[in-house]
């Protein structure tokens, strides 16, 4: 059997009471007449399987009907019915399956490798300059392989074609991915004289990876084979152009009676501006079009028949990209859109902070901050609708409704807030 089958299946027992599993490093069993019991002896050769499905008494259907065990998670539950003796035949749709996600036995450590070259210059005594060049590799980086996953069939189920038909999708956790980054920084400080302190950076960058993992706009599975190669895209993490510039600055308000410096001096003035371009983001079908399983927990992907992309004088939000580019691929085929091949829209954000310093000697001080976030009431979009609505297997359009506008943008980010607050130093 091979290596990674083994890993899956191999710690798989049948019996008179149905079928176990001795790869868990725990018993998470407190009856014998349960269907999962531990044994410690194999502990150290299996990485322990996080358990998704946690109808443990219906995981082969031996109860439809049967309600969660509630006690999976600490080891305190009776399971009630055994599980059956068969194994190898297909479960009805009526029935559940379990999932699984374990971990690759021959999982290599992922490692970065990373290198700059930089050059500075002081122009004045208060005035740096710097230019850098940044570069990183990852290997081996973590990521999901699914398998059990059949291949794209307008015909059947994917659990009546799929190598184990009684268990579900599952993943192996392998160290399969990799990425790489290049980028020029451009950077400009101004330290603290005269009151003034200014900061100023620019960011040219490119991220490139095949699995952006915890972001939550992007999808990865296009091809139940695994080809990884398939899914190199811009991260979805990726900002290709970003510029930071901050500065504060001690008003220059002095008086010499107490009471109206006391009101009109210690000012302080400070400011964060951040202007960044959009990030990738893929465009996802609605249901399992490739009737392969993985479409329901939207991995799938529509076909690809022109350019998604528009002008950038032609982009609004009731048509951030261009829809007519996306069409359902034929129920049973895997479409032809690729992953991260759009961007979504920038950011524009002006920060803005007004403090005064009561200073009562040198060790104690109260400050009162108004400040704003978003000063401008700027409009930064949320990604625009990226679900291609399927209403039927032969649906050849992405269909438009009113709850689902497919590209376009229907959230912004945060407006303008306003927060006052007061601070004791010492």
């Amino acid at each position: 059997m091979p290596r990674i089958l083994d890993e899956i299946i191999g710690g798989w027992k049948t019996g008179m009471t149905g079928i176990a599993y001795t790869g868990f490093p725990v018993n998470i069993s407190a009856s014998n007449n349960s269907g999962v019991n531990g044994n410690s002896q194999r502990a150290n050769h299996y990485r322990p399987l996080k358990i998704v499905n946690r109808s443990i008494n219906n995981w082969f259907g031996t109860d439809p009907s049967a309600t969660p065990c509630p006690g999976v998670d600490n080891g305190t539950c009776a399971y009630g019915q055994p599980l059956p003796g068969t194994f190898g035949t297909a479960r009805p749709t009526s029935e559940r399956a379990p999932g699984f996600q374990t971990y690759d036995l021959d999982f290599r450590t992922p490692y970065f490798q990373q290198w700059n070259l930089g050059i500075q210059q002081l122009l004045t005594q208060n005035l740096l300059v710097e230019a850098q060049y940044l570069g990183s590799k990852g290997t081996n980086l973590f990521t999901n392989i699914w398998y059990n996953t059949p291949d794209a069939s307008p015909t059947g189920a994917p659990a009546s074609r799929s190598l184990f038909p009684n268990l579900g999708n599952f993943a192996l956790q392998a160290g399969a991915a990799s990425s790489n980054y290049h980028a020029l920084t451009l950077r400009t400080e101004k330290r603290l004289s005269s009151g003034l302190m200014v900061l100023a950076s620019y960011t040219f960058s490119k991220s490139i990876d095949n699995d952006s993992l915890g972001n939550t706009v992007i999808s990865s599975g296009l091809d139940q084979s695994n080809i990884k190669s398939l899914e190199r895209a811009l991260s979805s993490f990726d900002i290709r152009h970003r510029l930071v510039v901050s500065f504060t600055y001690d008003l220059p308000l002095r008086f010499k009676q107490k009471a109206l410096n006391t009101v009109f001096g210690n000012w302080q003035v400070g400011s964060i501006i951040t202007q960044q371009s959009g990030q990738p983001f893929t465009v996802n079908n609605s249901s399992d079009q490739a009737n392969n399983g993985l479409g329901i927990i939207g991995y799938g992907r529509p076909n690809l028949v022109g350019d998604p992309n528009l002008p950038g004088d032609q982009r609004r939000p009731e048509r951030w990209f261009n829809t007519s580019a996306f069409v359902p691929q034929p129920f049973g085929t895997l479409g032809t859109a690729g992953r991260n091949i759009l961007i979504g829209p920038g950011t524009n954000l002006v920060d803005l902070s007004l403090l005064k310093n009561f200073v009562f000697n040198d060790h104690h001080r109260l400050q009162f901050r108004t400040e704003f976030f978003n000063l401008f009431n700027h409009t930064n979009f949320d990604f625009p609708e990226r679900i291609c609505i399927v209403a039927t297997s032969t649906t050849t359009t992405c269909t438009l409704n009113t709850v689902n506008t497919f590209g376009s943008v229907t959230a912004a980010k945060d407006p303008r807030i306003m927060q006052l607050g007061l601070k004791y130093l010492f």
